[in-house]
Protein backbone atom coordinates (compact mmCIF):
# COMPACT_ATOMS: atom_id res chain seq x y z
CA UNK A 1 0.00 0.00 0.00
CA UNK A 2 1.23 3.15 -1.15
CA UNK A 3 0.38 6.88 -0.15
CA UNK A 4 1.74 10.15 -2.00
CA UNK A 5 0.92 13.77 -1.66
CA UNK A 6 2.21 16.14 -4.01
CA UNK A 7 2.04 20.40 -3.94
CA UNK A 8 4.49 22.20 -6.38
CA UNK A 9 7.42 22.47 -3.40
CA UNK A 10 6.73 19.23 -1.56
CA UNK A 11 6.37 15.82 -1.84
CA UNK A 12 5.27 12.91 0.87
CA UNK A 13 5.64 9.30 0.38
CA UNK A 14 4.68 6.34 2.30
CA UNK A 15 5.08 3.20 1.52
CA UNK A 16 4.46 -0.70 3.29
CA UNK A 17 4.49 -4.24 2.30
CA UNK A 18 3.75 -6.77 4.77
CA UNK A 19 3.81 -10.48 3.92
CA UNK A 20 4.50 -13.88 6.30
CA UNK A 21 5.10 -17.76 5.50
CA UNK A 22 3.84 -20.57 7.70
CA UNK A 23 5.45 -23.86 8.19
CA UNK A 24 3.37 -27.13 8.44
CA UNK A 25 3.71 -29.45 11.64
CA UNK A 26 5.75 -31.43 10.49
CA UNK A 27 8.57 -28.86 9.99
CA UNK A 28 7.98 -27.57 12.95
CA UNK A 29 8.56 -31.18 14.78
CA UNK A 30 11.68 -31.37 12.82
CA UNK A 31 13.11 -27.88 14.61
CA UNK A 32 12.53 -25.80 11.33
CA UNK A 33 11.10 -23.36 13.37
CA UNK A 34 12.29 -20.17 11.11
CA UNK A 35 10.08 -21.31 8.42
CA UNK A 36 6.95 -19.47 10.08
CA UNK A 37 8.35 -16.20 8.90
CA UNK A 38 7.37 -12.14 8.56
CA UNK A 39 8.09 -9.77 6.00
CA UNK A 40 7.72 -6.35 6.86
CA UNK A 41 8.85 -3.29 4.75
CA UNK A 42 8.26 0.44 5.63
CA UNK A 43 9.25 3.83 3.62
CA UNK A 44 8.20 7.08 4.29
CA UNK A 45 10.24 10.29 2.34
CA UNK A 46 9.82 14.12 2.91
CA UNK A 47 10.84 16.09 0.50
CA UNK A 48 11.23 20.32 -0.12
CA UNK A 49 12.00 22.33 -2.87
CA UNK A 50 13.10 26.09 -3.39
CA UNK A 51 14.29 28.18 -5.63
CA UNK A 52 17.94 27.07 -4.95
CA UNK A 53 17.46 24.76 -1.72
CA UNK A 54 16.13 20.94 -1.80
CA UNK A 55 15.74 19.02 1.55
CA UNK A 56 15.16 15.48 1.62
CA UNK A 57 14.28 13.43 4.81
CA UNK A 58 13.60 9.91 4.67
CA UNK A 59 13.63 6.29 6.76
CA UNK A 60 13.95 3.02 5.33
CA UNK A 61 12.60 0.05 7.71
CA UNK A 62 12.70 -3.92 6.85
CA UNK A 63 12.23 -6.92 8.90
CA UNK A 64 13.24 -9.90 6.34
CA UNK A 65 13.88 -14.10 7.08
CA UNK A 66 16.88 -14.35 5.69
CA UNK A 67 19.19 -12.01 2.89
CA UNK A 68 17.59 -9.54 0.48
CA UNK A 69 19.79 -10.63 -1.96
CA UNK A 70 18.28 -12.09 -5.20
CA UNK A 71 15.62 -12.88 -3.90
CA UNK A 72 11.55 -12.76 -5.34
CA UNK A 73 9.83 -10.75 -2.63
CA UNK A 74 8.43 -7.77 -3.62
CA UNK A 75 10.29 -4.42 -2.31
CA UNK A 76 9.08 -0.70 -1.73
CA UNK A 77 12.23 0.08 -3.54
CA UNK A 78 14.91 2.15 -2.07
CA UNK A 79 13.50 5.90 -1.56
CA UNK A 80 11.77 6.41 -4.89
CA UNK A 81 14.03 8.57 -6.82
CA UNK A 82 14.54 11.14 -4.49
CA UNK A 83 17.84 10.00 -2.84
CA UNK A 84 20.36 11.31 -4.79
CA UNK A 85 18.58 13.49 -6.98
CA UNK A 86 20.12 16.62 -6.01
CA UNK A 87 23.58 14.87 -6.55
CA UNK A 88 22.83 15.72 -10.21
CA UNK A 89 25.19 12.62 -11.89
CA UNK A 90 27.27 12.47 -8.81
CA UNK A 91 27.68 8.93 -7.69
CA UNK A 92 24.59 7.33 -6.42
CA UNK A 93 24.06 7.32 -1.92
CA UNK A 94 21.41 4.13 -2.80
CA UNK A 95 25.16 1.65 -3.58
CA UNK A 96 26.48 2.31 0.11
CA UNK A 97 23.32 3.52 1.96
CA UNK A 98 21.60 0.92 3.05
CA UNK A 99 23.55 -2.12 5.50
CA UNK A 100 25.05 -4.96 2.80
CA UNK A 101 23.33 -8.05 2.61
CA UNK A 102 25.12 -9.98 -0.06
CA UNK A 103 26.58 -12.71 2.03
CA UNK A 104 23.62 -15.46 2.41
CA UNK A 105 23.82 -16.56 6.41
CA UNK A 106 20.60 -18.65 6.81
CA UNK A 107 17.22 -18.23 7.58
CA UNK A 108 16.01 -16.17 10.84
CA UNK A 109 14.66 -12.82 11.60
CA UNK A 110 16.89 -9.20 10.60
CA UNK A 111 16.45 -5.78 11.19
CA UNK A 112 17.72 -2.92 8.30
CA UNK A 113 16.67 0.36 9.14
CA UNK A 114 18.28 3.34 7.16
CA UNK A 115 17.93 7.32 7.97
CA UNK A 116 18.54 9.79 5.72
CA UNK A 117 18.96 13.20 5.35
CA UNK A 118 20.24 15.59 2.54
CA UNK A 119 20.35 19.21 1.44
CA UNK A 120 21.10 20.69 -2.10
CA UNK A 121 22.15 24.13 -3.04
CA UNK A 122 22.02 25.03 -6.38
CA UNK A 123 25.23 27.40 -7.15
CA UNK A 124 24.18 28.56 -10.63
CA UNK A 125 21.60 26.64 -13.06
CA UNK A 126 24.45 24.41 -14.09
CA UNK A 127 26.46 23.41 -10.57
CA UNK A 128 25.29 22.94 -7.41
CA UNK A 129 26.48 21.33 -3.87
CA UNK A 130 25.21 18.74 -1.91
CA UNK A 131 25.62 17.25 1.57
CA UNK A 132 24.24 14.12 2.92
CA UNK A 133 24.21 12.20 5.96
CA UNK A 134 22.68 8.58 7.07
CA UNK A 135 22.86 6.44 9.84
CA UNK A 136 22.15 2.18 8.96
CA UNK A 137 21.88 -0.21 11.62
CA UNK A 138 21.67 -4.47 10.81
CA UNK A 139 19.98 -6.66 13.62
CA UNK A 140 19.62 -9.94 13.17
CA UNK A 141 17.56 -11.84 16.19
CA UNK A 142 17.74 -15.67 15.60
CA UNK A 143 20.81 -16.17 15.12
CA UNK A 144 24.50 -15.22 16.50
CA UNK A 145 25.76 -13.22 13.74
CA UNK A 146 27.49 -9.87 14.15
CA UNK A 147 25.43 -7.15 14.72
CA UNK A 148 26.47 -3.80 12.91
CA UNK A 149 25.63 0.25 12.90
CA UNK A 150 27.14 2.35 10.64
CA UNK A 151 27.34 6.69 9.96
CA UNK A 152 28.12 7.72 6.52
CA UNK A 153 28.70 11.59 5.57
CA UNK A 154 29.24 12.57 1.84
CA UNK A 155 29.62 16.25 0.04
CA UNK A 156 30.20 16.55 -3.04
CA UNK A 157 30.63 19.04 -6.08
CA UNK A 158 28.43 18.69 -9.50
CA UNK A 159 28.55 20.97 -12.71
CA UNK A 160 26.75 20.36 -16.03
CA UNK A 161 29.35 20.60 -18.70
CA UNK A 162 27.03 20.61 -21.61
CA UNK A 163 22.99 19.34 -21.84
CA UNK A 164 23.82 15.50 -21.84
CA UNK A 165 27.12 15.36 -19.60
CA UNK A 166 27.78 16.14 -15.68
CA UNK A 167 31.27 16.14 -13.83
CA UNK A 168 31.69 16.16 -10.39
CA UNK A 169 33.84 15.37 -7.04
CA UNK A 170 32.69 14.01 -3.86
CA UNK A 171 33.87 12.56 -0.38
CA UNK A 172 32.17 9.95 1.54
CA UNK A 173 33.21 8.84 5.18
CA UNK A 174 31.71 6.13 6.58
CA UNK A 175 31.98 4.51 9.94
CA UNK A 176 31.40 0.93 11.30
CA UNK A 177 31.09 -0.41 14.65
CA UNK A 178 29.99 -3.72 15.99
CA UNK A 179 28.07 -5.07 18.48
CA UNK A 180 30.12 -7.10 21.10
CA UNK A 181 32.87 -5.98 19.58
CA UNK A 182 35.97 -3.82 20.02
CA UNK A 183 37.12 -3.28 16.86
CA UNK A 184 36.17 -0.19 14.91
CA UNK A 185 36.53 0.64 11.12
CA UNK A 186 36.58 4.07 9.47
CA UNK A 187 36.03 4.28 5.72
CA UNK A 188 37.29 7.22 3.23
CA UNK A 189 36.65 7.89 -0.03
CA UNK A 190 37.54 10.35 -2.85
CA UNK A 191 35.77 10.19 -5.99
CA UNK A 192 35.29 11.96 -9.51
CA UNK A 193 32.53 11.21 -11.58
CA UNK A 194 31.07 11.34 -15.13
CA UNK A 195 27.37 11.13 -16.11
CA UNK A 196 26.40 11.17 -19.28
CA UNK A 197 22.22 11.02 -19.96
CA UNK A 198 20.37 10.80 -23.37
CA UNK A 199 16.74 11.17 -22.49
CA UNK A 200 14.44 7.83 -22.84
CA UNK A 201 17.06 5.97 -23.95
CA UNK A 202 20.54 6.37 -22.15
CA UNK A 203 21.93 7.27 -18.96
CA UNK A 204 25.46 6.73 -17.67
CA UNK A 205 26.98 6.56 -14.37
CA UNK A 206 30.67 6.57 -13.45
CA UNK A 207 32.49 7.29 -10.38
CA UNK A 208 36.19 6.16 -8.81
CA UNK A 209 38.85 6.82 -6.46
CA UNK A 210 41.24 6.09 -3.94
CA UNK A 211 39.77 4.67 -0.74
CA UNK A 212 41.62 4.57 2.58
CA UNK A 213 40.32 2.17 4.90
CA UNK A 214 41.37 2.59 8.90
CA UNK A 215 41.11 -0.13 11.57
CA UNK A 216 41.22 0.50 15.46
CA UNK A 217 40.95 -2.61 17.95
CA UNK A 218 41.41 -2.50 21.49
CA UNK A 219 45.15 -2.70 22.31
CA UNK A 220 46.35 -3.13 18.86
CA UNK A 221 47.92 0.32 17.09
CA UNK A 222 46.08 1.69 14.71
CA UNK A 223 46.17 0.22 11.33
CA UNK A 224 45.45 1.92 7.67
CA UNK A 225 44.77 0.08 4.31
CA UNK A 226 44.71 1.86 1.16
CA UNK A 227 42.26 0.34 -1.80
CA UNK A 228 40.13 1.86 -4.78
CA UNK A 229 36.25 2.71 -4.68
CA UNK A 230 34.28 2.45 -8.48
CA UNK A 231 31.09 3.02 -8.71
CA UNK A 232 28.92 2.74 -11.89
CA UNK A 233 25.62 2.03 -13.92
CA UNK A 234 24.08 1.84 -16.96
CA UNK A 235 20.53 1.80 -18.02
CA UNK A 236 19.59 1.57 -21.53
CA UNK A 237 16.07 1.35 -23.61
CA UNK A 238 15.62 0.39 -27.16
CA UNK A 239 12.67 -0.84 -28.72
CA UNK A 240 11.15 -3.32 -25.95
CA UNK A 241 14.14 -4.03 -24.48
CA UNK A 242 15.38 -2.27 -21.25
CA UNK A 243 18.42 -2.90 -19.61
CA UNK A 244 20.28 -2.05 -16.08
CA UNK A 245 23.78 -2.45 -15.52
CA UNK A 246 25.73 -1.73 -12.08
CA UNK A 247 29.02 -2.44 -10.57
CA UNK A 248 30.04 -1.31 -7.04
CA UNK A 249 33.02 -2.09 -5.89
CA UNK A 250 33.86 -0.64 -1.99
CA UNK A 251 34.18 -1.30 2.00
CA UNK A 252 30.88 -2.53 3.68
CA UNK A 253 29.75 -3.42 7.27
CA UNK A 254 30.20 -7.63 6.55
CA UNK A 255 26.47 -8.29 6.10
CA UNK A 256 26.99 -9.71 9.65
CA UNK A 257 29.28 -12.42 8.88
CA UNK A 258 32.90 -10.26 8.36
CA UNK A 259 33.59 -7.45 10.51
CA UNK A 260 34.02 -4.88 7.39
CA UNK A 261 34.67 -6.51 4.04
CA UNK A 262 35.78 -5.62 0.56
CA UNK A 263 32.70 -5.89 -1.43
CA UNK A 264 32.58 -6.26 -4.92
CA UNK A 265 29.33 -6.39 -6.38
CA UNK A 266 27.71 -6.69 -10.26
CA UNK A 267 23.80 -6.78 -10.92
CA UNK A 268 22.11 -7.01 -14.40
CA UNK A 269 18.47 -6.83 -15.43
CA UNK A 270 16.72 -7.14 -18.65
CA UNK A 271 13.13 -6.49 -18.80
CA UNK A 272 11.18 -7.37 -22.67
CA UNK A 273 8.24 -7.70 -23.90
CA UNK A 274 7.35 -10.89 -25.92
CA UNK A 275 4.53 -11.80 -28.05
CA UNK A 276 1.37 -9.17 -28.09
CA UNK A 277 0.57 -9.33 -24.16
CA UNK A 278 3.64 -11.12 -22.15
CA UNK A 279 6.61 -9.40 -20.47
CA UNK A 280 9.87 -11.07 -19.77
CA UNK A 281 12.42 -10.20 -17.01
CA UNK A 282 15.83 -12.00 -16.36
CA UNK A 283 17.89 -10.75 -13.60
CA UNK A 284 21.77 -12.16 -12.57
CA UNK A 285 24.20 -11.04 -9.97
CA UNK A 286 26.73 -11.56 -7.98
CA UNK A 287 28.64 -10.31 -5.15
CA UNK A 288 32.30 -11.27 -3.21
CA UNK A 289 33.41 -10.08 0.00
CA UNK A 290 36.51 -10.68 1.71
CA UNK A 291 37.83 -10.08 4.97
CA UNK A 292 39.79 -7.33 5.23
CA UNK A 293 41.03 -7.42 8.56
CA UNK A 294 41.20 -10.34 11.59
CA UNK A 295 38.85 -10.86 14.54
CA UNK A 296 37.94 -12.93 16.88
CA UNK A 297 34.84 -13.83 15.23
CA UNK A 298 36.39 -14.22 11.14
CA UNK A 299 39.78 -14.75 10.39
CA UNK A 300 41.68 -13.17 7.76
CA UNK A 301 41.69 -13.39 3.89
CA UNK A 302 38.38 -15.46 4.39
CA UNK A 303 36.11 -14.88 1.37
CA UNK A 304 32.16 -15.57 0.26
CA UNK A 305 31.02 -15.66 -3.51
CA UNK A 306 27.53 -15.37 -4.42
CA UNK A 307 25.64 -15.69 -6.94
CA UNK A 308 22.05 -15.27 -7.93
CA UNK A 309 19.89 -15.78 -11.60
CA UNK A 310 16.18 -15.09 -11.68
CA UNK A 311 13.33 -14.52 -14.37
CA UNK A 312 9.88 -14.28 -14.68
CA UNK A 313 7.35 -14.43 -16.93
CA UNK A 314 4.16 -11.81 -16.68
CA UNK A 315 0.62 -11.27 -18.52
CA UNK A 316 -2.02 -8.76 -18.11
CA UNK A 317 -5.36 -9.46 -17.28
CA UNK A 318 -7.50 -6.57 -18.05
CA UNK A 319 -6.51 -3.42 -16.64
CA UNK A 320 -6.01 -3.69 -13.10
CA UNK A 321 -4.96 -7.52 -12.82
CA UNK A 322 -1.90 -9.69 -13.97
CA UNK A 323 -0.49 -13.16 -13.57
CA UNK A 324 3.00 -14.00 -13.26
CA UNK A 325 5.52 -17.12 -13.32
CA UNK A 326 8.86 -16.32 -11.82
CA UNK A 327 11.85 -18.78 -10.48
CA UNK A 328 15.25 -17.69 -8.61
CA UNK A 329 18.39 -19.59 -7.40
CA UNK A 330 20.72 -17.88 -4.82
CA UNK A 331 24.30 -19.90 -4.28
CA UNK A 332 27.12 -19.26 -2.62
CA UNK A 333 30.58 -20.97 -2.09
CA UNK A 334 32.94 -20.03 0.93
CA UNK A 335 36.62 -21.07 1.33
CA UNK A 336 35.80 -21.84 4.64
CA UNK A 337 32.76 -24.09 6.64
CA UNK A 338 30.08 -21.31 7.84
CA UNK A 339 27.71 -22.21 10.15
CA UNK A 340 23.81 -21.42 9.89
CA UNK A 341 22.28 -21.92 13.01
CA UNK A 342 23.05 -26.12 13.76
CA UNK A 343 24.04 -26.98 9.80
CA UNK A 344 27.34 -26.28 8.82
CA UNK A 345 29.23 -26.08 5.44
CA UNK A 346 31.13 -23.98 2.50
CA UNK A 347 28.47 -24.13 0.33
CA UNK A 348 24.51 -22.77 0.06
CA UNK A 349 22.20 -23.57 -2.97
CA UNK A 350 18.44 -22.27 -2.84
CA UNK A 351 15.71 -22.29 -5.32
CA UNK A 352 12.35 -20.26 -5.37
CA UNK A 353 9.48 -21.08 -7.23
CA UNK A 354 6.34 -18.52 -7.49
CA UNK A 355 3.46 -18.62 -9.31
CA UNK A 356 0.65 -15.64 -8.99
CA UNK A 357 -2.02 -13.04 -9.42
CA UNK A 358 -1.61 -9.76 -8.95
CA UNK A 359 -4.72 -7.34 -8.76
CA UNK A 360 -5.17 -3.28 -8.21
CA UNK A 361 -6.80 -0.61 -7.60
CA UNK A 362 -6.42 2.66 -9.50
CA UNK A 363 -5.13 5.35 -7.50
CA UNK A 364 -7.60 6.94 -5.09
CA UNK A 365 -7.52 10.68 -4.47
CA UNK A 366 -7.98 12.19 -0.80
CA UNK A 367 -8.63 15.62 -0.74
Amino acid sequence: VALRRSSSRSELTLKYLGGGTVANRQALANGQTELNAVLQQLEATQSLKWRRWALLVGDQFSYLPQSSFGLLDGSVSSFGTGLGSSLGQLPSLQSFLSPNQSVLSGRGGRVSNTFLTQGGYHLTARSSLTIAGAYGLLRFFDSDLLDSYNAMLVTGYSRQISGRDTLGVAYRFNAFRFTGLNQAVDNHVAELAYGRRVTGRLALRLAAGPEVDVFRDSGVAKQSRPAWSLESALHSRLSRTALDLSYQRGLTGGAGVLAGAETNQVEATMTRGLWRVWQSSLGLGYAKNRNVAATAVSPLNRNFNTWYGRVQFRRPIGRGADQFIAYALQLQKSDTSFCAGSVCASSVVRHQLSIGFNWHHRPIAIK
